[in-house]
């Protein structure tokens, strides 16, 4: 496949349901990432059953013009984490419908991205969009090291409120053959093994906010989780300037004690561990 330019490539797909407020400095940040490219946005709205319904159709409408497809979809469980997996899911059957793009972006509505998101995607992209172990991007970071710009390489599962992944992950992951079975479970915990058995590239310095603390995901004992969001994303607007450089420089992650630095020599173990996990996922869903 021949691309003009590497934002040929990818897409962005934002995922939403009742919360106007939010999604509209998302996608505030979205077109300000993305600036003069031509990169397909898509909008998957699971159209809510309460008054913000048409608070958000205005929203939607007002930037109808910068997006390539606005997919509308009707809750299918009773759990809202359910439903959110269930329109990622949907966000990425819709992206890589579109034989031509090899990596896909999905943001929720609260997932406010950094104004230099597009030039990172498409540093990493240049140089590890060949690479077999290559699974995609997190987007978020907790450290808060003024001199950690770069980024690196973990083994790690996927964030599910910003992220990319590669076409290669969401076929060899199993996720394109079984996307419409694994719900109601999670999906990204479907997919964890086959990420790591390669890696996730990680800013860090978080290239995005997420604006919904207190929402659907956390609660009292978890703000910290997002807190250290904040203040990450906070020191990248403090030192980010026109010459950024992106490049890797690997340093310790603090999301979970397996947020583990990606050696080639730990893979076989990793593989071991997805094969048996694949098994397993396979024979639960055909049970």
């Amino acid at each position: 496949m021949y691309y003009r330019t590497v934002s040929d490539s990818y897409n962005i797909s934002i995922i939403t349901h009742n919360r106007p407020h939010l999604l509209e400095k998302t996608i505030e940040s979205v077109l300000v990432a993305v600036k003069n490219r031509r990169i397909a946005i898509y909008v998957i709205w699971q159209q809510p059953n309460d008054s913000t319904i048409q608070l958000t159709r205005k929203v939607i409408e007002k930037y109808s013009c910068n997006f390539k497809q606005i997919a509308i979809q009707q809750k299918k469980y009773a759990s809202p984490e359910d439903n959110i997996d269930a329109a990622r899911l949907s966000a990425l059957e819709i992206a890589f419908s579109d034989q031509s793009i090899k990596y896909a972006i999905v943001l929720e509505d609260d997932a406010c991205v950094a104004d230099d998101m597009c030039e990172f995607v498409e540093s990493v992209i240049t140089r590890y969009g060949t690479r077999k172990a290559f699974r995609g991007i997190n987007f978020g970071s907790r450290e808060i090291f003024s001199d950690a710009e770069g980024y690196s390489k973990n083994r790690y599962g996927i964030h599910g409120p910003a992220s990319m992944i590669t076409r290669r992950t969401y076929v060899k992951s199993g996720l394109s053959q079984y996307h419409d079975k694994i719900l109601p479970k999670t999906w990204d915990g479907f997919i964890e093994s086959y990420l790591k058995t390669g890696y996730m590239v990680t800013p860090n310095l978080s290239r995005y906010v997420d604006n919904g603390l207190m929402g659907t995901h956390t609660d009292e004992s978890s703000a910290a989780y997002f807190e250290g969001l904040q203040e990450s994303f906070k020191i990248l607007n403090k030192i980010k300037n026109e010459n950024m450089q992106y490049f890797k420089n690997q340093i310790s992650h603090s999301w979970r004690y397996d947020c583990v630095e990606h050696k080639r020599l730990q893979t076989p173990t990793y593989l071991i561990k997805h094969l048996v996990r694949k098994f397993q996922e396979r024979r639960a869903i055909h049970d």
